[in-house]
């Protein structure tokens, strides 16, 4: 104890003491902060300059002077009464929502605080520095309160609840129902894209999974324009999941003899099929005389040809049959499509034999 603080207390000891209601600024009944122990008490009486506390948590009671504790103020650096922020904490993992967040009861002008836990009504008041707790930011870095964001640690869209100046940010996703907290040096700008790596909105690719290297038609459903967000694929079951592009693979125009829209032969039949889709992968997708689209691996297909044992498309032949007919289409292994009787049908048969009119 100083020499003046000393004087000071033998001074206000030898005045004589009477019981009020206020003194100064402080009233029974007021909560205040007792400095040297770090505890909240309530004002139960107050002598002349002496002001008798008990604490609100046991039964310790102090005899006290001003200076040695202090008062309830509405705000204080940033910080307010009944609002909620979040504990601060430079080695700590943030898995969850509402777990971090205390909300101030009292604030003193000392600057510490009464908390509570946010969202828990049997939560123990206690008291703590408001040095533990971080403000929150309407801006971070490049970052804004309700912008949307690509999580890359989790690998998905999310926006932007709140932001903290430790660098935290508090984020929703539609894969968890309860926001939570991420460093904001995982969040990237959340921007979609028509088209990248070659591969566009809408389009058909094939999926090539590893290691088993299981083919899949896809559909580009959607592109995010971050490092590591993949390309957001549609499976025919309905299924969305994202990938490197590495996995995926582009469609083409010509492959292996095939073209788009021209057509080819389903060796199981044979049935004469229209090739919508060819893949670098040797896969194509072709619609069939019903209407039916299906996936093929172009080894299953045998290819149109332009002529094939001195017959082309629209020759007038006589099959070893003796029938007259048209070539609709000349293929790979002998076989050809010709116009049957009835309009619009066909029939399929070996090329061996056939006799041009």
């Amino acid at each position: 104890m100083s020499f003046f603080r000393a004087v000071l207390l033998l001074f206000v000891i030898s005045l004589p003491t009477f019981a009020v209601d206020c003194f100064r600024d402080v009233c029974v009944g007021d909560e205040v902060h007792v400095k040297s122990d770090k505890l909240v008490g309530v004002v139960s009486s107050i002598e002349g300059h002496f002001f008798h506390l008990k604490s609100e948590a046991g039964p310790k009671i102090w005899k006290a002077l001003r200076d040695d504790f202090a008062t309830v103020v509405k705000e204080l650096d940033g910080f307010e009464i009944g609002k909620s922020y979040l504990l601060h904490n430079e080695n700590l993992y943030y898995p969850t929502h509402t777990k971090w967040f205390y909300k101030i009861i009292n604030l003193f002008e000392d600057g510490f605080a009464l908390v509570k836990q946010k969202g828990k009504t049997s939560a123990q008041r206690k008291t703590m520095s408001l040095e533990k707790l971080v403000l929150s930011t309407k801006e971070f870095g490049n970052f804004q309160r309700f912008q949307n964001v690509y999580i890359s640690q989790r690998g998905g869209q999310a926006y932007i609840k709140d932001l903290f100046e430790n660098g935290m940010a508090l984020v929703q996703d539609k894969q968890v129902s309860l926001p939570y907290l991420v460093r904001v040096i995982r969040l990237q700008p959340y921007k979609e894209v028509r088209c990248k790596y070659g591969h566009c909105v809408g389009e058909y690719a094939v999926y090539k999974s590893w290691p088993d290297n299981r083919r899949s038609l896809v559909k580009i459903h959607k592109i995010i324009d971050a490092h590591g967000a993949g390309i957001q694929v549609k499976f025919s079951n309905g299924r969305i999941q994202a990938y490197h592009d590495n996995y995926l693979f582009h469609g083409v125009e010509n492959f292996d003899g095939f073209q788009v829209g021209s057509h080819a032969l389903y060796v199981h039949g044979p049935i004469l099929v229209k090739v919508d889709h060819l893949f670098e992968t040797g896969d194509s997708v072709v619609t069939f005389p019903d209407g039916t689209r299906k996936f093929l691996d172009l080894q299953k297909l045998w290819r149109e040809l332009e002529e094939n044992l001195g017959f082309r498309a629209g020759d007038r032949v006589l099959t070893r049959g003796g029938m007259e007919t048209t070539i609709i289409g000349v293929f790979e292994n002998n076989q050809a499509v010709f116009k049957g009787h009835e309009p619009g049908s066909v029939w399929y048969d070996n090329m061996a034999g056939l006799q041009k009119l």
